[in-house]
């Protein structure tokens, strides 16, 4: 009976060493959390990286996880705390770097993206992610080369970078650069059909060149992409204006109520639905959509400038007037609101206002010397009488 029971004992003790350390459970634990991270089963994720940590309480990658895990559920100060962990535990650690810049971002704090995007460049100089990240926060800070600089070592890093290609094409479209913006474009497509900035920017390409059915196809195609907040407003938005310019006002006005539905705060929208209002003689309506845009943006110059021509249209010259002059005010240089300005002072017969707002206009554009002659020219008659 003894020899059992030594032997029972041996048996257990024998399998306890033969057992896995809490270091390699601990390993276990959190690729687990991985992988229920990576089907969104957070909870999951979360169990298995809190297991994770309580056998090894200096694993700065289960941190990582758990903070990855916050930043996904909305739990700012939460990620922040465990992410701040994982780099006292390691401070090169550039996963978590940039997942700190990731949650920066959420925050609004570009800087501190920037940052820590850097650091996690300077961690590990061959990954482009941390590239394309870092090239993103440039965009937005106004830093247009350097984001260019960032978004080229992404695509060398990583040539099948869709998302990469797609915002360099941004950035080359912004600084006027269309044909190298649409090859980017264009790349970015064929790697994933799905990215709606991209066939976005594409269309404001075609756009501007005229191709008003190529840039209506790449509306409908970024629409069908994604449905999204103020993306998908402001594409709808673009996809009315085309369908203005082809003269499918139902369309057009189709489009403009959708995206007035998705982001009612779009000062934008308003505005090219009140141009169309007015296009059809819907002037109470222009009027409406013009008001509210300013409402929305109250240094909206065209938009001044606008609804000035629809008061001015109705006959409402006071209204125009002030208008106009919001219009100048803000752009000193608009010579078309100085023409405007100057048609009104003339149908009020105030002939000595009109004549130096002519006069400026034509100063900063020539072209319009042809449309204001006939209003000069009645001007010097009356003058000479």
């Amino acid at each position: 009976m003894r020899i059992t029971v030594v032997a029972v004992l041996f048996c257990v003790i024998a399998l306890a060493a033969c057992g896995p350390s809490a270091s390699e459970q601990a390993i276990s634990y959190y690729k687990k959390g991985l992988t229920h991270h990576k089907a969104r089963e957070y909870d999951l994720a979360l169990d298995a990286f809190n297991r994770a940590i309580e056998l090894d309480g200096n694993m700065a990658k289960a941190f990582n996880g758990r903070g990855y895990v916050y930043l996904y559920q909305g739990n700012y100060d939460l990620a922040l705390t465990e992410l701040n962990r994982a780099i006292e535990l390691d401070s090169d650690y550039a996963e978590a770097y940039n997942n700190r810049g990731g949650l920066y971002i959420a925050l609004g704090n570009e800087d501190l993206a920037l940052a820590d995007f850097t650091r996690a460049i300077e961690s590990d100089s061959n990954y482009g992610l941390y590239y394309y990240n870092r090239g993103a926060r440039y965009r937005n800070l106004g830093e247009p080369d350097k984001a260019l600089a960032d978004l080229t070592r992404a695509v060398e890093l990583d040539s099948d970078d869709a998302k990469a290609y797609n915002n360099r094409g941004i950035v080359h479209y912004e600084l006027g650069n269309y044909d190298l913006a649409f090859d980017d474009l264009n790349r970015a497509i064929q790697l994933d059909d799905t990215l709606a900035a991209a066939y976005y920017t594409r269309g404001l390409i075609y756009y501007g060149q005229g191709n008003y059915d190529l840039a209506l196809a790449d509306y409908t195609r970024a629409i069908d992409a994604i449905e999204l907040n103020n993306t998908s407003a402001t594409t709808h938005d673009s996809r009315g204006i085309v369908y203005t310019k082809l003269g499918d006002y139902n369309s057009a006005f189709v489009d403009f109520n959708h995206a007035t539905e998705l982001d009612d705060k779009l000062a934008d929208v308003y505005y090219t639905r009140g141009l169309v209002y007015y296009y059809r003689g819907k002037y109470d309506l222009a009027l409406a959509d013009h008001t509210r845009a300013i409402e929305l943006n109250s240094d909206y110059t065209m938009a001044y400038a606008n609804r000035g021509v629809v008061h001015h249209k109705v006959g409402d010259y006071q209204s125009a007037l002030s208008d106009f002059s919001r219009a100048i005010e803000l752009n000193s240089d608009y010579a078309m609101a100085y023409a405007n300005r100057g048609v009104v002072y003339h149908e009020m017969g105030d002939y000595q206002s009109a004549l130096p707002d002519f006069d400026k206009a034509i100063e900063l554009n020539r072209s319009l010397a042809v449309n204001i002659s006939p209003y000069l020219q009645d001007i010097e008659a009356r003058m000479r009488k």
